[in-house]
């Protein structure tokens, strides 16, 4: 190994900034080369952590026997402070087991395992306004201050909020924790980890880190636009799954505010839960919107029976978009399922049919249709919803005819191929629209949509409104025309 060998001590910036400078420059003019420095105790501790930022860098400690009882201190110092913490988290844990975490607390333990999720989210894309999550319906609505029973429905409750007043600086928090965890998130873990980091030593002496902490955060930046940038189709369809994406109600009450008034029931056996929909206003112009709903935890993810609508789902969206060809009302579908239910319940009451009718009905509704795929994309789950003028698709989402999972289960006999079943089977937005199966990918926040909601929503809303003003003024029979053409095309090939 071709080594430069420097030594430094003090905390003079001639010679630490210098050094950091050597560093730097080591990589240019000596290619292949390392830096090695040999340190005392007594350079500050920012001037080494800027050093080993460098790839081409390593830093060698070299302590007289009299500072050892420092750094002794000051590790029994770390130990205790991280047991501390660590009993903290413990204590939050046990008081969220006792109060039955997904319904009666007011935390739920966060998948990152370093923190709580509130149940609280602000769907106000105006003014911020926080909205409570009823328990079990999961809608959003106002807290009042005299009452904690939910307006929509007599069994549910209106969960309170944790961690103080909520305003816009938090809007986006839903993990107490400062450390997040996701599919791809270990290097920006780290580099997060490395900020906190350099944060402390700067409140805890009196260098200034500015420098560092912003060379960090580009570093940050950087690293997020080339994960993300490059994600495996596996790997969208984790993030179409992230419990903190936004779900079709959330859109919903951000895109129509308090104008969204919720129709129920499909006029024949029931309302179906998992099928959601009602008039909304945007800009003052009156959409019909219809989606599917998936619960935020365990209680309304049975309650809305995890976004697999039944028979009576279909039938109810095919009444309300009946409903909406009536009045000359735009419609607008939501997509976010698994699929259709599979239960023998529902294939009793006529689940292909109902899924066949509400293509067939579409084709010839004679008002614009908009579908927008927020989050998964399955089977003809999607497509009953889904016969739209204009087709988008968020960035980290995925359509197809089978999942991943039962793509693997039955070419493989196993779950273990679900990554070669994903690219396999072309269900990432660029593959979609490669195939002319979609008309526009509406980009996300770097990092997923979960990362900035009002981002999100604002970004819906731009495309939504562009398409209805592009096919409001087409006459009906060619609207109709133009629509069956698309669907007919989709397969066709030239051999």
């Amino acid at each position: 190994m071709k080594i430069i060998s420097f030594c430094l001590w003090g905390d003079n910036p001639k010679y630490t900034e210098g050094a950091i400078k050597n560093a730097q420059l080591a990589s240019e003019i000596y290619p292949g080369w390392k830096c090695r420095f040999y340190v005392g105790q007594s350079v500050p501790s920012i001037v080494l952590m800027r050093l080993e930022m460098n790839e081409n860098t390593e830093v060698e400690y070299k302590l007289k026997i009299d500072e050892l009882s420092n750094i002794n201190q000051h590790l029994h110092k770390e130990v205790e402070r991280l047991n501390n913490e660590n009993d903290n988290l413990n204590e939050l844990s046990s008081i969220a087991d006792e109060n039955n975490q997904f319904v009666e607390s007011n935390a739920v333990k966060c998948k990152c395992n370093d923190g709580f999720r509130a149940t609280t989210y602000s769907t106000d894309l105006i003014n911020y306004t926080v909205l409570s999550r009823c328990t079990l319906c999961d809608r959003g609505q106002k807290p009042s201050s005299d009452s904690s029973t939910c307006e929509s429905c007599p069994d549910g409750k209106i969960g309170g909020q944790i961690g103080g007043t909520w305003n816009r600086s938090n809007y986006n928090q839903t993990c107490s924790s400062n450390t997040f965890t996701d599919i791809v998130s270990n290097p920006i873990k780290d580099i997060n980890d490395q900020i906190e980091k350099c944060k402390s030593i700067g409140n805890e002496s009196s260098v200034d880190v500015t420098e560092t902490c912003n060379l960090l955060i580009d570093k940050l930046y950087k690293t997020k636009i080339e994960i993300y940038e490059n994600l495996t189709a596996w790997q969208r369809v984790q993030l179409s799954r992230h419990p903190s994406r936004p779900y079709t109600l959330d859109y919903f009450c951000a895109l129509a505010e308090d104008t969204f008034l919720e129709l129920h029931g499909d006029r024949n056996v029931r309302d179906d839960k998992a099928m959601i929909g009602g008039l909304g206003k945007i800009e003052k112009q009156t959409f019909m919107f219809i989606g599917t709903q998936k619960g935020y935890n365990t209680k309304t993810r049975q309650y809305r029976n995890f976004g697999m609508a039944n028979p009576e789902g279909y039938r109810k969206a095919l009444r309300l978009m009946k409903s909406a060809e009536k009045f000359n009302i735009p419609i607008v579908t939501f997509i976010d399922t698994p699929g259709a239910f599979p239960g023998l319940e529902a294939e009793e009451r006529g689940q292909g049919e109902a899924i066949a009718r509400n293509i067939y009905e579409m084709m010839s509704l004679k008002v614009p249709i908009i579908s927008i795929i927020i989050g998964e994309g399955a089977s003809g789950g999607a497509l009953g919803i889904g016969v739209g003028d204009k087709v988008f698709m968020l960035e980290n989402t995925w359509y197809s005819v089978i999942s991943p999972e039962s793509c693997s289960s039955i070419l493989w006999r196993s779950w273990e191929h679900k990554e070669s079943a994903a690219e396999a089977l072309k269900l990432t937005p660029s593959d979609m629209l490669g195939l002319k199966l979609i008309d526009k990918i509406i980009k996300e926040p770097l990092g997923g949509a979960h990362y900035d909601r009002p981002k999100t929503f604002q970004s819906v809303k731009k495309e939504l409104l562009t398409a209805f003003k592009e096919l409001k003024n087409i006459p009906p029979e060619q609207l109709i025309h133009t629509r069956r053409e698309k669907f007919i095309a989709m397969g066709t090939f030239e051999g």
